[in-house]
């Protein structure tokens, strides 16, 4: 407990921190008055809910950076998520996720991970999003905000939960449309950098990603196929000369599971990636 208490210190003693608490309390304020004030009862629905996980890790020979012989680290990983949904039925849903995820007895710390830490990042905006399902009574459904996407065995896109700071939110906006033989996702983003002394959390820089997810229905298996554009534009990709330059990549794929009535389940998940130019 001794740690817990110099950590709270050190917390309420950070000028970032204390922005970050500050935000925490308007956040939380503002949706308990929503509960309060802003419902009738009927037509509308707040909810909250929350989860702490604790997970210790022993790396012998290997670190978070990668293997490394007679090296050990030891970490005790602590991330809570507390949860907001306003739900306006008729009118779409507002959904707000805080995280707060620290590391203890780990060697490494902020310096060591200058663009985005996997361990820690003190009380920040993971996801918060505006949705609105059925537009206009079509079959259209938008999502725009800071958003976990995921699909499938999530092996071509997944949140990264085992992380302690849940890496793969995005900022991005999604359409879907939901037909009877198919449902299509478009979305435009950019992936979130997690840094302990930034509030809100920053997407990448000069890093656009655009996406086209479809799942068959009505098929005696699951089948999945997609198409996926990534332009960096950061000018430090390397090209086989040594220059620097930007880099535009296509990639397509598939992915398809089929189920058997005792448990077994096969499948398979391909994709291939075309990149042009520097």
């Amino acid at each position: 407990m001794v740690f817990c208490n110099s950590d709270f210190a050190r917390f309420a003693g950070d000028k970032n921190h204390m922005i970050k608490r500050s935000a925490l309390l308007v956040f939380v304020s503002f949706f308990i008055a929503c509960n309060a004030f802003c419902l009738d009862g009927k037509n509308d629905f707040f909810s909250y809910s929350g989860e702490i996980r604790f997970r210790f890790e022993y790396d012998d020979n290997f670190t978070l950076k990668g293997y490394s012989p007679d090296e050990i680290d030891r970490l005790l990983l602590e991330r809570v998520r507390l949860n907001f949904l306003f739900d306006f039925k008729k009118g779409g849903k507002v959904f707000l996720q805080l995280q707060d995820a620290h590391p203890y007895l780990t060697q490494f710390g902020d310096k060591d991970f200058k663009v985005s830490s996997p361990i820690k990042d003190t009380l920040d905006i993971r996801q918060l999003f505006y949705e609105a399902q059925n537009i206009g009574g079509t079959n259209f459904d938008i999502k725009i905000g800071r958003q976990q996407i995921s699909y499938g065995d999530q092996r071509v896109f997944g949140p990264g939960s085992w992380g302690n700071t849940g890496r793969y939110a995005w900022d991005a906006v999604k359409a879907t449309y939901k037909g009877k033989i198919i449902t299509s996702d478009f979305w435009i983003g950019k992936y979130l950098l997690y840094k302990n002394d930034v509030f809100p959390d920053h997407p990448v820089n000069n890093f656009l990603t655009f996406v086209n997810y479809n799942e068959v229905k009505n098929l005696p298996f699951s089948l999945d196929f997609f198409y996926v554009l990534k332009h960096n534009t950061n000018r430090k990709i390397k090209d086989e000369h040594g220059e620097n330059g930007n880099l535009t990549s296509h990639s397509i794929g598939f992915q398809i599971v089929k189920s058997f009535q005792n448990n077994l389940q096969l499948g398979s998940t391909w994709g291939c990636l075309k990149s042009l130019g520097i």
